[in-house]
């Protein structure tokens, strides 16, 4: 018997591959990994017949090994013994997965979870109220010539240092530049710049009643987003008629009904609303409880009367432009004309306007 000797691994494949290929693969082959003997070279591959554990290889298992290895690349074939032991390395590639962010056009439906954005805008403002917000934020409520009432927060308004100065005070006429988004009520107010401010009205007490008069009104009467250019010149005339006159009795009149007639809600002032029955010189009476003028026929419990001269100066209310009118009118005449827009106000907004009790005092 032939002694075994030690060949290297690659050549016992070699050899085994070469006997399984000529078709001898179904005799009895020898396992080098289980006779304890590793041959050294190939030519002394022919003495190594005596094993002690011999494994037979049948037909079967050698298909299933050459399906096995015919799938195989042909790298970890040629190079078996050595790379059988060693993993393949594992490459992992990181690439950044960026994504580019576009401004989208106002108005436009952005896609489902896209970024909102903020876009800038800038209106020609008058200033209605402000509320404090915060420890130094304030709530202000604005009507834009162009964007309507709205409300914004002014950040650090509050504070003494703040950007904003004196161009937040009641009914001062202002270039607002805010960023509104469409999820959110509120908009951001960035920067104001005054155009027009009311000084000496704001620091009288009588002619500041009187502002806060015409914003109440206009904050009560104005319906949010809703652009209204004639109220908005009715509004800042209003003002610098107060300031120039130096009290509220005539323009807060001239505000009141032109702001009912504005809404809509004006009456008939020559015939009763009851019977359509003529007025002539005779006195009308109204409410804040009925809408319209009735006549002495139709007068109700509690209705306060309107003189002949109080709707000859509607007429002309409806005719001239306030800056016109002489300041020798009769106070009785435009007191009753103010209280009538004012009744016919509440009346239809459905509220009581506050600001009526310190008219009265002052």
């Amino acid at each position: 018997m032939h002694q075994a000797k030690n060949v290297g691994a690659p050549t016992f494949w070699f050899a085994v591959a070469r006997h399984r290929f000529r078709g001898r693969t179904t005799g009895a082959m020898t396992d080098a990994r289980h006779s304890g003997f590793a041959p050294e070279s190939e030519g002394e591959l022919s003495r190594s017949r005596v094993l002690r554990r011999p494994t037979v290889v049948t037909t079967s298992k050698l298909s299933a090994r050459r399906q096995f290895f015919s799938t195989v690349p042909s790298f970890f074939q040629n190079n078996r013994a050595r790379h059988c032991a060693i993993p393949p390395p594992v490459v992992i590639k990181l690439a950044p997965h960026s994504r580019a962010i576009a401004k989208e056009p106002h108005g436009t439906q952005s896609n489902v979870g896209a970024p909102t954005f903020m876009p800038a805008r800038e209106t020609e403002a008058i200033i209605l109220k402000t509320f404090p917000l915060g420890e130094a934020d304030r709530l202000v409520s604005f009507f834009g010539r162009n964007s309507g009432r709205m409300r914004g927060v002014a950040a650090g308004a509050r504070r003494l240092k703040n950007r904003f100065g004196s161009t937040l005070e009641i009914l001062s006429h202002v270039q607002l530049w805010y960023f509104e988004r469409e999820t959110r009520d509120l908009v951001r107010i960035q920067q104001c710049e005054p155009l027009e401010s009311f000084n000496k009205a704001q620091s009288d007490h009588e002619m500041n009643t009187g502002l806060a008069a015409v914003s109440e009104i206009a904050e009560l009467v104005l319906p949010e987003h809703e652009a209204s250019e004639p109220m908005f010149r009715l509004i800042l005339l209003t003002a610098r008629e107060i300031e120039r006159r130096g009290n509220w009795l005539l323009p807060l009149s001239y505000f009141a009904f032109w702001t009912v007639r504005l809404a809509g809600w004006l009456p008939r002032f020559d015939v009763c609303a009851t019977c359509g029955k003529p007025f002539g010189r005779h006195v009308a009476f109204q409410d804040a409880f009925h809408p319209g003028l009735f006549g002495e026929e139709h007068r109700r419990h509690g209705m306060k009367p309107v003189s002949f001269e109080a709707r000859e100066l509607a007429e002309r209310f409806a005719k001239e432009r306030l800056d016109n009118f002489d300041l020798a009118l009769g106070q009785e005449p435009v007191r009753e004309l103010r209280e009538a827009g004012f009744n016919w106000i509440e009346h239809h907004a459905e509220r009581k306007l506050g600001i009526r009790e310190l008219l009265e005092a002052s």
